[in-house]
C-alpha cells in the first residue's frame, strides 16, 4: 500500500505534513512515500577537521596535525580523513559504517561508524543527539518531537520517487529534499502506546497503524474529516457512507473491537461495531489486527 503527500522540510526543525490516502477513502494518495510527514533525522554524525588550529595566549600556528604556541608545544589529533559521499537509499558504505542524511561539516549524505554497541531497530534513541547510535539500515528519528520521541527506524528502500518500506505494513516517510525517507513505528488504535509525542494514525485503507507526529489530530469521532491527519487518535477518517448522520463527505469513526463489547454508539449515536472495509483491491490483509474493528451504521 503506498501513501503520498507534502511537507516543507528543514533540518533539525518541525516539519509540518499533509497527508491523504490514495484509495477509495478520503484521503488523496500517490506513489509509495509520505512526503510531509514532521521529520528531523539526528544522523548528524562528528565533523571533521580541516586545517585544526589550536590557540592558547601566544601566537598559534598550524602545521597540519600539530600546533604550538610560545607558552609551549603540544600535538593535537591529526585531521580526519573527509566523510565519504553516500545515497541512503542505497546505502553502499563499507562495512562497519552506514550512509546517514547529515554528515560532515555541509550535513550532506555521508558515511559514518556504526556504533561500537548499536541501537536495534525500534529501540529507543536520542533523537537530539549529534552521533546516530542505531544499528545499520536504521536512522534515530523523532519527528522533531523531542522527549521521547526518538526511535530506531528502518530506512525506506528503492528511492524517492519509488520508495518502499520493507515491511508492508508500514509506510515511507520521505522528507521534501529527497534525500532519505524512514519506515514509522506500528501501532494498535485500540491501545496506543506510541512514544511520547506520538501518536498511532490510521490509514484505514491500506490499513496501516504508524506511531507518527499528531500536532492535527483533533477531530472528534462522529465530526467531519479531511484526511487520516484529522481524526483524534483511535479514530479513522472515513466516508459518510460508513457513519450514520454523517454531515460531510467525511466523518471521524472510531475504531472497535470484535471480540469485546460493542462501545460504538457510546462514541457514535447509532452506530455498531462492523469487520474493517475491504474495499481497496491493494488491501494487505495480513496488516489488519486481530478483531479490529470500525464504528459505522449498521450493515
Amino acid at each position: 500500500m503506498r501513501f503520498r503527500a507534502s511537507f516543507i522540510p528543514l533540518h533539525a526543525v518541525l516539519l509540518v505534513a499533509a497527508v491523504a490516502c490514495k484509495d477509495a477513502g478520503p484521503a488523496s494518495t500517490t506513489g509509495g512515500t509520505t512526503t510531509g510527514e514532521p521529520a528531523t533525522s539526528s544522523t548528524t554524525a562528528s565533523t571533521t577537521s580541516t586545517s585544526p588550529t589550536t590557540s592558547t595566549a601566544g601566537v598559534s600556528t598550524s602545521t597540519g596535525g600539530t600546533s604550538s604556541s610560545d607558552s609551549g608545544g603540544f600535538t593535537v589529533m591529526p585531521d580526519l580523513p573527509p566523510v565519504a559521499a553516500c545515497d541512503v537509499w542505497n546505502d553502499t558504505c563499507p562495512r562497519g559504517q552506514k550512509c546517514v542524511p547529515y554528515a560532515g561539516p555541509l550535513e550532506q549524505p555521508g558515511c559514518v561508524d556504526v556504533a561500537d554497541e548499536p541501537v536495534g531497530l525500534g529501540e529507543p534513541c536520542d533523537s537530539e543527539a549529534l552521533l546516530d547510535s542505531c544499528e545499520a539500515g536504521t536512522l534515530c528519528y523523532g519527528f522533531s518531537q523531542g522527549g521521547d520521541s526518538g526511535r530506531c527506524l528502518a530506512t525506506c528502500e528503492g528511492g524517492p520517487d519509488e520508495a518502499e518500506c520493507a515491511d508492508v505494513c508500514s509506510n515511507c516517510f520521505i522528507d521534501a529534499v529527497k534525500t532519505h525517507g524512514v519506515c514509522p513505528v506500528l501501532c494498535d488504535p485500540r491501545a496506543p502506546a506510541c512514544p511520547e509525542h506520538l501518536s498511532c494514525v490510521t490509514f484505514p485503507f491500506a490499513p496501516h497503524f504508524l506511531c507518527a507526529a499528531s500536532d492535527e489530530l483533533s477531530v472528534p469521532a462522529g465530526m467531519p474529516c479531511a484526511g487520516v491527519f484529522d481524526c483524534v487518535e483511535g479514530a479513522a477518517c472515513m466516508p459518510a457512507m460508513f457513519l450514520p448522520a454523517c454531515d460531510a463527505d467525511n466523518c471521524c469513526a472510531p475504531v472497535c473491537d470484535l471480540n469485546g463489547p460493542d462501545t460504538c454508539s457510546t462514541s457514535v449515536p447509532d452506530a455498531v461495531c462492523n469487520p474493517w472495509p475491504l474495499w481497496n483491491p491493494e488491501f494487505e490483509l495480513s496488516c489488519l489486527l486481530d478483531g479490529l474493528g470500525l464504528c459505522g451504521a449498521p450493515l
